[in-house]
């Protein structure tokens, strides 16, 4: 999905005042034009300077003097007007957008990044990536002190935990404004954009309800680690008592890490898979659904129901998550034909352009002091009884 922001009139104003400064016209200590010299010359109103205005001076680049006009700023001690005051820093181990073409399904995480590259294009500003593993703290030192605008950071799962908290709470510190996504709890507060894995898990469970599954089984990942994991349980909990259901104690799995790469690797995985279910596969109350962590999951799974005598996509839904499957290894090797029968799209898109946007609304003054926290809704997208394209559901459907 793709997410079309227009530049708004005052950040138009700033970015043609900011060409004016970095660009020579305009020089330290000279006074930038007054609100009615800007109004004459181009119709701008006052509150859109002042909006204009108030976005350069956040970056440094102005200073207002109480009844003598604004005036380009002197650069700070130590920091050189350039480009890094326009650049946004962006700590993610999703770099390149070339890889879209081998992932080319919307559940990657490597969308995120395109979508925060696009927001930042359409804003006008420059974005420079960076691993967050292979950055020290001097290097997080010369970001700040070169006046870097903001920063975002996502992507924990691949990283070190505690090492990507120094980076967030450096640049809090700094008081340069960041925005992340998806940090466990007890991490440096700050602002944060979210997917809602607990309505995606519900929703789901709903779906799964509604065609007549009754022992519904979640296998998540129930470490602090993938935090996520417990609101999902929380989700797939509140749909069954909703409709009168025992939930089913979850089963604890770690997301895919590498997928096999033999069909001998795979034959393994499946008879792990299947030596976890062997009492919640026989007998009168056996499950007749999996909601599963990751989309990654569903091919060894589904191979295990075979090993019950369960046919999957019909004795045992399978749920899966981030709409990835297509490009799954598993799928593309024919190792196994079943499929999700019902999966979510978080949104990697959205989620990219929403972290731009939050930390754009916090350099621009148009949020409260305190951190924000922005949820973006799941897609639920049903494929067992859809004809030609999958089926997006409404939302809450």
């Amino acid at each position: 999905m793709t997410i079309e922001f227009k530049p708004r009139k005052y950040e138009r104003l700033a970015s043609e005042l900011r060409d004016l400064i970095r660009g020579g016209s305009l020089k330290p200590g000279d006074q930038l034009p007054t609100f009615a010299e800007l109004h004459l010359k181009s119709g701008i109103t006052k509150p859109t300077i002042i909006r204009a205005h108030t976005l350069l001076e956040r970056e440094g680049l102005i200073t207002r003097r109480r009844g003598h006009g604004t005036f380009v700023a002197e650069p700070a001690a130590g920091a050189a007007a350039g480009p890094m005051t326009d650049t946004i820093a962006v700590f993610t181990p999703y770099g390149g957008v070339a890889a879209q073409r081998t992932y080319h399904s919307p559940g990657w995480a490597i969308h995120t990044t395109a979508g925060v590259l696009e927001r930042v294009s359409e804003a006008g500003k420059h974005a420079i990536l960076l691993h967050p593993d292979r950055v020290t703290e001097r290097d997080i030192e010369w970001l700040t002190t070169q006046r870097t605008l903001g920063a975002i950071v996502y992507g924990e799962n691949e990283l070190d935990v505690a090492h990507l908290q120094m980076i967030i709470s450096s640049f809090v510190k700094a008081g340069v404004p960041i925005a992340e996504m998806d940090q466990p709890p007890g991490s440096v507060v700050c602002d944060r954009v979210e997917s809602d894995h607990e309505q995606g898990a519900y929703e789901l469970t709903q779906w799964l309800i509604a065609r007549g599954r009754r022992r519904i089984l979640p296998i998540m990942p129930l470490t602090d680690e993938f935090h996520w994991g417990a609101r999902r349980i929380a989700g797939y909990e509140r749909a069954m008592r909703e409709a009168g259901l025992a939930p089913m104690a979850p089963i604890g799995n770690p997301v895919p890490g590498d997928a096999p790469v033999t069909r001998a690797e795979f034959d393994a995985v499946t008879r792990t898979r299947a030596a976890t279910l062997i009492e919640v596969m026989v007998g009168d109350d056996a499950c007749d659904a999996l909601l599963l962590a990751t989309d990654g999951l569903v091919f060894s799974y589904a191979a295990a129901c075979r090993m019950f005598g369960r046919q999957p996509n019909r004795d045992v839904l399978l749920a899966g998550y981030d709409n990835y499957w297509e490009d799954a290894p598993e799928r593309e090797a024919g190792w196994e034909t079943a499929r999700p029968d019902i999966t979510v799209d978080k949104d990697n898109h959205r989620i990219g352009a929403e972290l731009v946007q939050l930390l754009l609304d916090r350099l621009e003054g148009r949020l409260p002091s305190e951190p924000q926290l922005r949820m973006i809704p799941p897609k639920v997208i049903v494929l067992s009884d859809a004809v030609g394209d999958p089926k997006i559901l409404p939302q809450n459907a």
